[in-house]
């Protein structure tokens, strides 16, 4: 799994957290915010998610979610 960034432009304009171009909102906190980030297998998958509300948090709520819920980071080995 990994984090991707999804931006209003990836979304349709039907999305339930659409509002323009620069905008979408939280699916926590509902605050309007320039991205979202989804944890998913895929671009794709994460672009899904936020459409079907089942993913998409602002930055703010995203930490929120890492720190309550005991995630922990990988950093990748040096290639």
């Amino acid at each position: 799994m990994k984090v991707f960034t999804i931006l209003p432009t990836d979304l349709n304009r039907r999305c339930w957290n659409y509002v323009s171009k620069e905008e979408v909102k939280c699916g926590n906190c509902n605050w309007r915010t320039t991205r979202l980030f989804v944890i998913a297998e895929s671009k794709r998958e994460a672009i899904r998610l936020v459409g079907e509300g089942q993913a998409g948090l602002c930055g703010e709520c995203f930490a929120e979610m890492l720190a309550d819920e005991g995630y922990e980071l990988k950093i990748p080995e040096k290639r």
